[in-house]
């Protein structure tokens, strides 16, 4: 810089420089606003639940969080969610948090909801919290409520193929009906 033209030194009396002048330029905007561009994005809280959504992309994922949700607040605040009532349980103490999901879980398994379900539904409240974290509205994890331990389904692998010859050998190839049902073998 100083071998470029119009870079001037500190003389000895002390006196401004142009270097003290783009110095001070910068300065300046550093302590600008940053806002200018982003403005309409940032006005107001956050829609942590439209944002939670919009960021899966799977619709399925998305229609059964958005259920799920709906759910939730349905079930421990007998209304539909809304940006107020989301916000207001992202605000919430984490003990406070936490034992209002554990209240809810508690519901799901006395009404008879299957494991898997009562996981999903958890699942996608942790998400909102964890949306709410991201947004900076929400202080908290939700990894201290636990989900529930799926019971393997009843085996569906169907009928093994010895059973079904053995099911074939009952008819009589005499018969009409009996060779058009066993002549499958």
């Amino acid at each position: 810089m100083p071998n470029e033209p119009g870079w001037e030194s500190r003389g000895a009396e002390g006196q401004g420089s142009r270097g003290e002048i783009v110095f001070a330029s910068l300065e300046a905007c550093l302590d600008a606003p940053i806002t200018r561009y982003f403005d309409a994005e940032l006005q107001g809280d956050p829609d942590v639940l439209a944002q939670l959504l919009a960021d899966k992309r799977n619709p399925n994922t998305r229609r059964a969080y958005e259920k799920d949700l709906k759910d939730f607040f349905m079930k421990m605040t007998l209304m539909p969610p809304s940006s107020d009532s989301v916000l207001e349980f992202l605000h919430l103490q984490r003990e406070q948090a936490v034992m209002v999901v554990l209240k809810y879980k508690a519901k799901l398994i006395a009404s008879g909801v299957r494991e898997a379900t009562i996981n999903r539904r958890l699942a996608a409240i942790k998400s909102l919290a964890k949306m709410g974290r991201k947004l900076g509205v929400c202080n908290y994890s939700l990894e201290d409520v636990e989900g529930e331990k799926v019971k393997a389904y009843r085996d569906t692998r169907g009928v093994d193929s010895k059973t079904i010859a053995l099911v074939l050998q009952q008819f009589d190839r005499e018969t009409l009906i009996g060779k058009c049902c066993g002549s499958q073998t």
